[in-house]
């Protein structure tokens, strides 16, 4: 498969589960629950006087969002024009109930088409897993960076064993969305998706010139899942943020 290949078909499948992945994000019943501990999170990764921020694999724009309530001026980018679609609409309506809004495209994460130096810091959830070079993103995601800016990731040790074939999903392409598309195949292409420690997301980080890296791990998730359960084939994952800050 060429690169292409691969982030057009990763593209599509999240296409179909925008709608279904926004929903669950912003309206669901734990997601009023979840939300405080997502704000928790990105506020103490971000150093206090953090003002631009590039987020990247935003998806629907859960965590732009959070950010920008945070006070934060905030540009997110996805693959996925569905995805951004589902972003803007949710912009459109804290807007209009005042709230704070950020800045939307489609775009490629692993070589945003933006200026080098520009930004404070950059973001990410369950995006490094997913990305076909994931070292090479984030060499490129330094150089966007103002002089000790920070880049902070959350992510997890997903699928040391492969992906579970009872694994469904609410997606316009059906509930076998999620196994046709991340085939054995596919998972080949993308080096992290079988990782098994999140101390590898660290090594990437360090290899990219990135100093005090640290892996901390996000607290109280398990507990949600435990409370509201979890989609089939899929488990409670501890997940972590990677953090480190370029060089000043």
């Amino acid at each position: 498969m060429t690169s292409l290949d691969i982030q057009n078909t990763l593209n599509s499948y999240w296409d179909g589960r925008a709608k279904a992945y926004h929903h669950n994000q912003t309206r669901s019943e734990r997601a009023a629950v979840e939300r405080p501990l997502w704000e928790k999170v990105w506020a103490d990764a971000l150093p206090g006087e953090t003002e631009t921020v590039l987020d990247l694999g935003c998806g629907s724009g859960f965590v732009t969002h959070v950010l920008a309530d945070c006070g934060c001026e905030v540009l997110g980018i996805d693959g996925s024009s569905q995805m951004i679609d589902e972003a803007l609409k949710e912009n459109a309506r804290r807007a209009e109930g005042g709230r704070a809004t950020a800045h939307f495209r489609v775009g490629d994460a692993h070589q945003p088409e933006v200026d080098e130096g520009s930004f404070d810091a950059i973001a990410s959830r369950y995006v490094l897993w997913t990305l076909r070079d994931p070292q090479a993103a984030l060499n490129n995601w330094v150089s966007l960076l103002k002089p000790g800016g920070v880049i902070a990731c959350v992510d997890a040790a997903w699928y040391p064993d492969g992906i579970d074939p009872d694994t469904r999903v609410d997606s316009t392409d059906g509930p076998d969305a999620f196994v046709d598309t991340y085939t054995p195949k596919l998972l080949e292409n993308l080096p992290m998706s079988t990782t098994d420690s999140a101390e590898n997301f660290a090594d990437l980080f360090r290899a990219a010139g990135l100093e005090n890296v640290t892996v901390t791990p996000i607290d109280g998730l398990a507990e949600l899942d435990q409370r509201f359960g979890l989609s089939p084939g899929h488990d409670s994952t501890p997940q972590y943020i990677i953090r480190g800050t370029a060089p000043a």
